[in-house]
C-alpha cells in the first residue's frame, strides 16, 4: 500500500485516522520506526484505504530487558597448636581466608515503532 508523506496529486477522501504502535517482533529490540508505518498501512488495507498519508512516525522506547549474573570464590585454612595440661587446655587459633566476588550486568532497551496516518481513498 502507497505511503505519502503529504498529500497526493490526485483526488482522494479521508476514510478515517490512525494512530498505531506496534511491539518488536520476535523480540527484536532494534525496532526501526518505518515498523509503524507498515503496521498503519495493513489496518488501512483491512479498512478499504487505498494509501495512507504519514503524519508522524517514530519509535518509542517500551521497556527494557535486563540481566545479571554473579559469582563467589572463597577460601579458608586453620589450625589449632596447643597443649593440654591436666583437665586444661592451653593454646591458640589460627585462621587465614580471601573472598572474591565478580558480577556482571546489563540492560537493553526495547523499542515499539508508532505511527499516526490518515486512511485515504481515492476517486
Amino acid at each position: 500500500m502507497p505511503a505519502y508523506y503529504g498529500p497526493p496529486n490526485r483526488p482522494y477522501i479521508v476514510l478515517g485516522s490512525l494512530d498505531v504502535t506496534t511491539g518488536p517482533p520476535g523480540g527484536n529490540l532494534a525496532t526501526r520506526a518505518e515498523d509503524g508505518i507498515e503496521f498503519a498501512s495493513g489496518k488501512a488495507k483491512k479498512m478499504g484505504g487505498d494509501a495512507i498519508i504519514v503524519q508522524r512516525y517514530g519509535k518509542v522506547q517500551a521497556g527494557s530487558v535486563s540481566m545479571a549474573s554473579a559469582s563467589t570464590n572463597s577460601s579458608s585454612s586453620g589450625g589449632f597448636s596447643g597443649q593440654a595440661i591436666g583437665n586444661n587446655l592451653y593454646g591458640q587459633t589460627y585462621d587465614s581466608g580471601y573472598s572474591n566476588t565478580n558480577f556482571f550486568g546489563g540492560s537493553m532497551a526495547s523499542y515499539q515503532g508508532k505511527a499516526s496516518v490518515l486512511v485515504i481513498k481515492f476517486k
